[in-house]
């Protein structure tokens, strides 16, 4: 017979525990959240979200356009267009969908662990592109939420049939970032037949994805202009369109490296302990193959200008980090045998020499050049002697342990910074590039003010499409009876008119400061130092009026 008071200790030790565990992922998801809700408002619209809404507003009107992609997601965007003539709608409406996302990673617990499942969304909560997309008033505004739920229903082989053709019609109907686990699916049907059903669970999820390129290729009521299958179609212009300035490999540069270089790694590390053990489990070969399917994106599409293949990636490979990282416990042991009164002095020295070599490289990058001969030959040495340093703390096993320290630091401090940096929307940060003008809402109230229709000539017409929006716009290259022109700066003043005061543009651009290595440490420093470069055009009004 137990001990009343042993009994008693062990239940409040599991209170305790369960308490805990649902504190850090309260705690965990808010952060993800929070990260999240800043942009739904403030951020500035750019990139494929100008694209989109450009389009959706053009269905709106009932005007047929290239850039109204058939989503689910654009659909929807476009009926709130309805109702408001702001952005903010459908973000809410992006925003409401990502931010289930800490659900299906709780409800993945059973495959990933508790504290794999956990980490996991903690290492996404951090990620730049992925918060740029996840809120974003684009196609893919589902993309993220639709892939982690996609993966939480291959797990669940008792959901009724059914539901199978609400998945697919939603997948037929989203962007391409679900394209990766798909492609993972159709592999781990090739090795492992018996993994997907042959029931009328099959017919059921052929029934909705019919449904859903039906619903595609009539526009959702648009009217037909071909065979749309919206995943396709947009995987297709992520490859023609500038959804962002800076290449999708600069924005994996910039702001996922330490996610995308872990996360392989621990990807690397999962593949070779299943060829060790000759076997591997169905979900870890999903997720395996998924990762793989996702890098051949971001390989093949490393010069295209989309953000798209980097937050397609760096989803499974969070999958991957965190259980990982659980896994890392023996290490994180060894690390409190590690002799740190050795490892604290060497690190000390390592940290005071890369501090008077970094203090040098930065006034470098503040004045974009390089110092003298001399100044250069010290600054070499000193980072020689900080990788001596490293290297010989790595080769001692009484020390080694505690470089996991550092690199953990770094890659979050970098992380947090780069996260940040897109939640709190500053106007240089080059995620949203390209975006509105800043001048472009002012230009668009003056020109309403000055009454009667807005003539905006062909060449600037795609730029001026989101600003003018609810405005009496004619697209012509003659002014006509308007009464403001809006043309390109480089044509010469119409005879009869006059330019509006000020200096006017639609469309910013701000170039990835991946010019040079000073130039990317200088925004490491100051991210707030980018040019934004406009697009200038011509505002003009009747003259005499």
């Amino acid at each position: 017979m137990s001990e009343p008071g042993r009994e008693g200790g062990e239940a409040m030790e599991r209170r305790f525990t369960v308490s805990f565990s649902a504190v850090a992922w309260l705690a965990v998801s808010a952060v993800f959240v929070l990260l999240r809700l800043g942009p739904t408002w403030q951020a500035p619209v750019g990139g494929a979200e100008l694209v989109h809404l450009s389009g959706a507003w053009q269905a709106r009107e009932g005007i047929a356009d290239p850039r109204f992609v058939p989503t689910l997601f654009q659909a929807l965007s476009t009926l709130l267009l309805h109702l408001s003539t702001s952005e903010v709608p459908p973000r809410a409406l992006a925003f409401a969908a990502t931010v289930s996302i800490p659900g299906a990673l709780y409800l993945l617990r059973s495959r990933l662990g508790d504290g794999g499942a956990l980490l996991a969304l903690l290492f996404l909560a951090f990620d730049g592109p992925g918060i740029a997309l996840g809120v974003s008033a684009s196609a893919m505004g589902f993309d993220l939420a639709l892939t982690a739920w996609l993966l939480v229903a291959f797990t669940r082989p008792r959901l009724p049939a059914p539901a199978w053709a609400g998945i697919a019609f939603v997948v037929a109907t989203g962007g391409p970032v679900v394209l990766p686990l798909l492609a993972a699916g159709a592999v781990l049907a090739a090795v492992r037949p018996g993994m997907l059903p042959r029931d009328r669970r099959l017919a059921w999820a052929a029934a909705g994805a019919l449904s859903g390129v039906a619903a595609t290729t009539l526009r959702f009521g648009l009217g037909v202009d071909g065979l749309r299958v919206a995943p396709f179609d947009l995987f297709a212009a992520g490859f023609e369109e500038e959804w962002s300035t800076a290449t999708a490999l600069e924005v994996a540069g910039l702001y996922s490296w330490p996610l995308l270089a872990a996360g392989a790694v621990a990807a690397i590390l999962a593949a070779l302990s299943a060829l060790r053990r000759r076997a591997i489990a169905s979900f870890d070969l999903l997720l395996l193959s998924w990762a793989g399917v996702a890098l051949s994106w971001l390989l093949v599409s490393a010069g295209a200008h989309s953000l798209a293949p980097v937050a397609a990636l760096t989803l499974p490979l969070a999958l991957h980090l965190g259980p990982a990282a659980v896994r890392a416990v023996d290490v994180v042991a060894a690390m409190r045998r590690a002799n740190w009164q050795i490892a604290a002095g060497l690190l000390g020295a390592a940290a005071f020499l890369a501090m008077i070599a970094t203090m040098n490289v930065l006034k470098w990058a503040g004045r974009g050049e390089t110092g003298s001969d001399r100044e250069v030959a010290l600054v070499a040495g000193l980072f020689l002697m900080v990788a001596g340093v490293l290297a010989y703390i790595a080769w001692d096993r009484r020390t080694a342990p505690s470089l996991l320290a550092v690199a953990a630091v770094t890659g979050l401090a970098h992380m947090v910074a780069a996260s940040m940096g897109v939640a709190l929307s500053g106007r240089e940060e080059p995620l949203p590039s390209p975006l509105l003008a800043p001048q472009a809402e002012t230009m668009r109230q003056q020109a309403l003010e000055m009454g009667g229709s807005i003539a905006v000539h062909p060449g600037v017409a795609p730029g001026a499409t989101w600003v003018l929006r609810d405005a009496p716009v004619t697209v012509t290259a003659l002014p006509g009876d308007a009464a403001v022109l809006v043309w390109p700066a480089t044509l010469p003043q119409p005879q009869g008119w006059a330019p509006l005061e000020g200096t006017w543009a639609l469309e910013a651009h701000i170039e990835p400061p991946t010019g040079g290595a000073l130039e990317y440490i200088a925004w490491l420093a100051d991210r707030n130092r980018l040019d934004v470069a406009q697009t200038p055009v011509s505002v003009y009004v009747r003259a005499g009026e």
